[in-house]
C-alpha cells in the first residue's frame, strides 16, 4: 500500500509538470524575448527591442505599460529594486525605494541634534 501511494504521488507530480495548456503555450526565442504579466507589457518591451533598444529600454517600457495595465498590483510610486548586468560591465543596482534627499546621509543623522516635536 505504501508503494502504491508513493507511486501515485510521483505520477501525479510528473503529470502536473508535463501538462500543456493553450492558455500559456511554450514560448522560445533565439534573438529577443520579453516576459511580463500581460500582452500589452510584452508588446511594449518587444517593440522597444525591435526598434533598436536594449534590454534595459525594453524593461523600462514594460514597467511603464504595467503601471497602466496593472494598477491593482503596483504603481509608479512603489518600490522597484533593479539589478542591471550589461555585457562586459559590472552589475548596477538601483534601490528604487523612493526619493531620498541629498543631505540624508549616515553622517547627517549621526550628528543630528534632537528636535522638539
Amino acid at each position: 500500500m505504501k508503494r502504491l501511494l508513493i507511486f501515485a504521488a510521483i505520477s501525479s507530480a510528473l503529470v502536473a509538470q508535463t501538462r500543456t495548456t493553450t492558455m500559456f503555450p511554450y514560448v522560445r526565442g533565439t534573438r529577443e524575448m520579453v516576459g511580463a504579466a500581460n500582452n500589452f507589457e510584452v508588446e511594449s518591451g518587444y517593440r522597444m527591442l525591435t526598434q533598436g533598444g536594449n534590454a534595459v529600454d525594453a524593461g523600462v517600457a514594460s514597467i511603464l505599460a504595467a503601471a497602466v495595465t496593472e494598477q491593482s498590483r503596483f504603481g509608479l510610486g512603489g518600490e522597484a529594486p533593479i539589478m542591471i548586468k550589461l555585457a562586459g560591465k559590472p552589475v548596477v543596482v538601483v534601490s528604487g525605494a523612493g526619493w531620498v534627499p541629498e543631505k540624508a546621509t549616515i553622517e547627517f543623522y549621526r550628528n543630528r541634534k534632537p528636535e522638539p516635536w
